[in-house]
């Protein structure tokens, strides 16, 4: 599904009203229509509503919302932010029509709110239509004032379009936000739905069709793909009948040391799993035991009796390049000089798309002439503490899309920034996951995530293609595998073993 920010929205419901005669007002009302439509679906008729209206359009489809829960009959409460005159264009003339049906509103005091609150036999439920898609700046005055005294409420907040008082645009978190359940947005899902910080203050988020037309969309040119279960069945390739383990790709997984064994088991347990003809595993003896045990599909690679990967190593791996259909460099090899002086005379002998993991990262943070030497599609896969490393920014956490959109664009990668709501960033498109639990927030999980993006490379895809089916995959197997086991229960040995389940699952939806 694709992913807007302001101003493609803003040009979409231009063109759809300049290029194509389309009266504006309707799109205000399908949105106030459809959202009233999914409120009454969900809450019976005796639920009491408080509906926040502001001055803009956000306020206008709240309006519409308001005149419809009135005339179904169920006990509204408009408080507003402002007075009538601030209301213009076609929120004023919601505004209006609403009037002439004598729907009762005030304008905020915190005061009389509180009164009012205490005389609810039932817990009434917010509706946020406060702000919308235009925030830009810090909050202040009354729209402040407002959603700092409901903030402090424990009511079930239902959202118009976003929380009122995050930035539509980005993950970040600038003011104080009025938190919702579930968050009702319009025609495509916005970059603040799914890209934390911000997007943990939208909850549930449901996508409406207000009739934008599709050749609208067309023209808008989004480059970035909120990844779902539709994107998944275009993008997977079913294998063809007659497909054989030599045609299904060979990868080859290069870490792994006596003090981290097993991470380069659980990448092999990902690439099998996720169809792969065949694995090669290069790894210190002392591993070899423990991989053919826990993945005897895969081969071993014994590259002698040390702790660690080096260069001395090269050696033994250059006859092996010749057929292998691509790499994943670094689960387990650790954080020692010996993994950059390895990779600085690796890299140029590989002429195959590289996925580049744990000690491989460490050692490029702090040698920045390994950029110059990397191979054609290559994938990087940092969780946020490696992005710092990489990147010398303190605040990835605020930014994540920022980060990872001017890494890939400056070094020519696919950066996939490990997380909720997982950003996989190319040169050119920028995909945001939507599966995973935090179940999967522990050891060995990335490592299956490598071997997965590395069976997908292997098997021919596009680095960007298979770096999201990696990812959306990985998330799904954790969904799948936390129903079974709770999210407390979730270990990447046996989420890599969901991996054939999540598939089939993605399949049949």
């Amino acid at each position: 599904m694709l992913l807007a920010n302001t101003s493609q929205i803003r040009q979409a419901d231009q063109l759809q009203i300049e290029a194509y005669q389309y009266p504006g007002i309707l799109l205000m009302e399908t949105a106030g229509r459809l959202t009233a439509e999914r409120i009454c679906e969900r809450f019976p008729s005796h639920q009491p509503f408080i509906l926040l209206i502001g001055p803009g359009n956000n306020g206008g489809d709240a309006w519409v919302i308001a005149r419809i829960l009135h005339l179904k009959g169920y006990a509204i409460h408009l408080i507003c932010s402002h007075t009538p005159e601030r209301y213009t264009g076609d929120a004023h003339i919601m505004y209006q029509i609403a009037e002439t049906l004598n729907i009762p509103w005030k304008q905020f005091d915190a005061g009389e709110v509180e009164e009012a609150l205490a005389g609810f036999q039932v817990p009434p439920v917010l509706i946020d239509g406060l702000l919308g898609t235009g925030v830009q700046s810090a909050l202040r005055g009354r729209i402040k004032e407002v959603i700092s005294f409901f903030r402090e409420k424990d009511l079930t907040t239902l959202a118009i379009d976003l929380p009122s008082g995050i930035n539509a645009d980005s993950g970040c978190v600038l003011n104080e936000v009025l938190p919702a359940e579930t968050t009702y947005t319009f025609q495509l899902p916005k970059v603040c739905h799914t890209v934390t910080p911000a997007a943990l203050t939208c909850g549930r988020v449901e996508v409406l069709d207000i009739g934008i037309f599709p050749e609208v969309i067309q023209q808008l040119g989004i480059q970035r793909e909120w990844l779902d279960a539709k994107w998944f069945r275009e993008n997977i390739q079913q294998p063809r009948s007659d497909s054989h383990k030599g045609s299904m790709g060979h990868v080859l997984l290069v870490g792994g040391s006596k003090a981290y064994g097993g991470a380069i088991s659980l990448s092999a347990m990902g690439a099998m799993h996720a169809g792969v003809g065949l694995c090669t595993c290069a790894s210190v003896e002392v591993n070899r035991s423990m991989l053919l045990s826990h993945c005897p599909e895969a081969m071993f690679l014994g590259l002698g009796e040390e702790q660690n990967i080096g260069k001395q190593h090269i050696s033994l791996l250059e006859p092996v390049l010749k057929k292998k259909k691509a790499i994943c460099i670094g689960p387990g090899m650790g954080e020692i000089p010996k993994t950059a002086t390895f990779l600085a005379d690796f890299l140029p002998l590989v002429a195959v798309p590289v996925v580049l993991d744990a000690g491989a990262l460490s050692a490029m943070a702090t040698n920045p002439h390994l950029w110059e030497v990397l191979p054609n599609q290559t994938i990087i896969t940092p969780h946020p503490g490696e992005m710092r490393q990489l990147m010398s920014e303190a605040d990835v956490i605020h930014k994540r899309l920022e980060c990872a959109e001017k890494l890939a664009r400056e070094k020519g990668c696919v950066v996939v920034l490990k997380g909720q709501g997982t950003i996989i960033a190319g040169p050119e498109r920028t995909y945001v996951n939507a599966t995973g639990n935090h179940g999967m927030a522990s050891g060995g999980t990335g490592d299956v995530l490598t071997g997965i993006i590395g069976s997908f490379l292997a098997q021919g895809y596009p680095a960007e293609t298979a770096a999201a089916l990696g990812v959306y995959i990985h998330g799904k197997a954790g969904d799948l595998l936390a129903e079974k086991v709770h999210q407390h229960g979730v270990l990447a040995s046996s989420l890599a073993q969901q991996i054939g389940p999540a598939i089939q699952s993605l399949m049949q939806q």
